[in-house]
């Protein structure tokens, strides 16, 4: 039902063809990674955008894509968004994807730091913010918050 109701506003209220997907990595011990690969689901292929995501790696800069294969190939939490916002889409207009999978932000947590202090993330905003800036048309941010994580396989055990 969540995602229902988060879908239903996405496709109200934007006009948007380019979303940037922003997932949970499950799998990389990198903060953050990149993919140019397109996604193929059921549904069909969307393309990678690769304008804007040349726009995000130049005022990053190198590392963006040094875990691709690990981060993304078993990842789930870009996909689900993916064949959702290709079946809400289709008929109406073509859409392309930035997926961009972010790790833990466990050491900003264990040292009681905020997050922006940090290098990596402080240029990944910055990166965000200057390829919106640069990108004529309307984006759309999902960010996949991977909240279908229920039941006794995800259950922990407190002391």
């Amino acid at each position: 039902m969540t995602y229902a109701w988060g879908f239903k506003e996405v496709v109200e209220q934007t006009d948007a063809a380019l979303f940037i997907i922003i997932g949970t990595s499950h799998y990389s011990q990198h903060r953050f990674t990149l993919t140019r690969k397109n996604f193929q689901t059921p549904l069909g292929v969307v393309p990678t955008d690769q304008d804007y995501i040349d726009r995000l790696v130049g005022p990053f800069g190198a590392g963006l894509f040094d875990d691709e294969w690990l981060a993304h190939l078993p990842e789930h939490s870009i996909e689900l968004e993916v064949v959702i916002l290709q079946y809400l889409y289709e008929g109406k207009r073509p859409i392309r994807i930035v997926p961009l999978v972010v790790g833990s932000f466990f050491d900003c947590i264990a040292g009681g730091v905020q997050p922006t202090t940090k290098p990596d993330i402080a240029r990944m905003v910055e990166s965000l913010r200057r390829a919106e800036a640069d990108t004529a048309e309307p984006i759309c941010y999902i960010i996949s918050g991977d909240l279908a994580h229920i039941g006794p396989s995800f259950t922990t055990l407190c002391p």
